[in-house]
């Protein structure tokens, strides 16, 4: 089967290189809608005895509004903690120990009101930075004596540098628990005392639902059924979960997706709001998770792209459990679902398995619309931002939307410009030497209109301005004189056969189906090559000239932080200088970056665990 589909793609794009004209791809989609407005997609393929299935909600962090935003992820997160009769010994229990769950969670946050928040603040930074030290140290006494970590050995030359970062680490735990002992010697830690004792009794309800919790049923219900690729994204316009199974086991998907629909149960939810806000914080502590968030906040100054699927710190230190009920209320419908099955099926079998599982849920009401939208740009916006990253210009134009007439243009003009053979790659990292980097194109299609994208990560001794002056160049040019007739065919015949593989797995046309139809209609993935193929050298041109403007764009100016330095010693060169460690143009914080010296936990008593690091030259985290 492999031969003959690569032979049937070569032909293809063969046809795209004649004058004859462009057809559509026949996909055999196979369309169902149940009577409460859920819709099945079925392509029937006999590839592989296995199906993939993945089920979207057409929800994402767009849906949101300040006060709740990173809901949509959270919830996520929630719809794996199972149902009434999934994921739990005794169901009755459980609601009994989160309805005092959230009860003690609003007195708790009342009776910590009454203290001051300074203090409070103060009390939880420096008690955490005690326990953390306690704990970092005895890793690292530990790997001093077993000369090991993680079952590495530590070069004998570095022994040094772990005695004075523990002496270091003892020094400043002395002076954190001493701190700790003023602090509890004040009024303020008196009033603690009543949060305290609720703290005991929060303890105590915790341990109970862990007890009466079946962890991760669902998950290894999955997989005892030979399940694979089990996950879940959230993204701006959707959220989605995934599973590849046996083609025999379609069933098994049918019934636990469409019961965590009906009954979902959001227990542990404090644990898992935890977890939640901790990638957040991850986000945070890489070098551009500000500055990303940043431009695009500044970029999108109406439409709600403009806040991140993580959300707001504050927003989920204010979430509650029954905000997840009203939201998956709301928007968790059959009328507002897409279930999207490729593999080794019958179409007729699974609607029928759809209509016994999923056909008793009630429609839900019309989910709301998002009203808000972005209004036209009149100037451009600048952001200038200074790290410890290599120097970098960021350009992003407003772009069309995925139901305009234009974005295939857009597109073709994006791969005209990026990649290896495009204009900004040949002139500025092949021909002139000055970016490391250069690349343009559209974001990701979404509901409403996103971005035109250019990103030059400047090589050493040139600066984002400089770049940037480039760049407008070479944009300038194209809305100027257009592109070559030979350019545009040849990105043509690329994306085709970019589109074509996308296809040729079960999850890579699933995938396409599923997020075609939230954002659009799925049918696109069949019009798509003849679309393209009917973009012409004036309309390139045109929508250089449309979109490509100063006013209508927000730029990125990221410049390497003073006195970070660019490391740079020649090829294969290797010092050590107490703290750093450098291989050629290469620098990393020892040990917890040192490529064959890369710790997997937090040690590390400078505060670098090596998932909030990276070598200094990385163009992104």
């Amino acid at each position: 089967m492999r031969t003959i589909f690569l032979s049937a793609t070569f032909l293809l794009i063969l046809g795209l290189t004649s004058s004859a004209k462009a057809q559509d791809l026949q996909i055999d989609v196979k369309e169902h809608v149940l009577g409460n407005g859920m819709k099945i997609l079925v392509v029937e393929r006999d590839t592989e005895p296995t199906a993939t299935c993945w089920l979207f909600y057409r929800v994402g962090s767009v849906d949101e509004h300040p006060g709740i935003t990173g809901i949509s992820h959270l919830l996520e997160h929630m719809m794996f903690k199972g149902t009434h009769t999934m994921g739990v010994k005794d169901a009755e229990l459980d609601e009994a120990i989160m309805t005092q769950q959230d009860a003690l969670w609003i007195e708790r946050k009342r009776l910590r009101g009454l203290v001051d928040a300074n203090f409070l603040a103060e009390y939880d930074e420096v008690s955490q930075t005690v326990n953390g030290l306690i704990r970092r140290l005895e890793e690292g006494r530990e790997a001093l004596e077993t000369r090991t970590y993680n079952g590495m050995p530590i070069p004998e030359q570095f022994i040094p540098e772990v005695e004075r970062q523990i002496a270091e680490g003892e020094a400043e735990l002395a002076a954190q628990q001493q701190r700790l002992a003023e602090l509890e010697s004040r009024e303020e830690y008196e009033a603690m005392g009543a949060v305290d004792l609720l703290d005991g009794r929060w303890e105590e309800l915790n341990q109970q639902s862990r007890d009466n919790v079946i962890k991760d049923e669902l998950w290894d219900t999955y997989l005892n059924n030979g399940a694979t690729g089990l996950n879940a994204f959230t993204a701006e316009d959707t959220t989605a979960y995934i599973v590849t199974l046996p083609a025999n086991k379609v069933e098994l998907f049918m019934w636990l997706e469409s019961d965590r629909l009906a009954d979902p149960v959001y227990r542990e939810f404090y644990e898992e709001r935890e977890v939640v806000k901790e990638e957040r914080r991850l986000m945070e502590n890489r070098p551009l998770g500000f500055y990303n968030e940043a431009f695009n906040e500044m970029f999108f100054q109406a439409s709600p792209y403009s806040w991140p699927v993580l959300g707001w710190m504050t927003d989920l230190n204010a979430i509650k459990r029954q905000d997840l009920y009203d939201y998956v209320g709301t928007y968790y419908k059959p009328n507002n679902a897409v279930a999207v099955i490729v593999g080794r099926v019958d179409a007729d079998d699974v609607f029928g398995l759809a209509e016994r599982y999923f056909g008793p849920i009630p429609r839900g009401p019309s989910v709301p619309q998002v009203i808000t939208t972005e209004p036209e740009q009149n100037w451009e916006k600048r952001i200038y931002y200074s790290k410890d990253v290599n120097s970098r210009v960021d350009i992003s134009y407003h772009a069309p939307g995925v139901r305009d007439s234009d974005m295939p243009a857009m597109q073709l003009l994006g791969d005209i410009l990026s990649g290896d053979s495009g204009r900004l790659h040949k002139e500025l990292v092949e021909d002139k030497q000055v970016a490391l980097s250069a690349s343009a194109g559209m974001d990701w299609p979404g509901r409403f209109a996103r971005s035109f994208d250019v990103r030059v990560t400047c090589a050493e001794g040139h600066s984002p301005e400089e770049l940037l002056g480039l760049a407008d160049g070479l944009l300038q040019e194209v809305a100027e004189n257009g592109v070559t007739a030979q350019e545009l065919q040849r990105v043509k015949n690329q994306a085709f056969a970019e589109n074509i593989r996308g296809l040729r797995s079960n999850e890579g046309l699933v995938q396409q189906l599923g997020f075609l139809d939230i954002i659009y209609e799925w049918q696109q993935i069949n019009r798509l090559p003849r679309l393209l193929q009917n973009v012409t050298v004036e309309d390139v041109r045109r929508v250089a000239q449309t979109y490509l403007k100063d006013t209508n764009r927000t730029v990125g100016l990221v410049t390497r932080a003073a006195g970070s330095g660019e490391g740079s010693e020649g090829e294969g060169a290797e010092r050590f200088d107490g703290s750093w460690y450098y291989h050629g143009s290469a620098r990393y914080h020892w040990p917890w970056d040192v490529p064959q010296y890369r710790l997997t936990s937090t040690f590390g008593l400078r505060e670098n665990p090596a998932y909030r690091r990276m070598i200094a030259d990385a163009e992104d985290f």
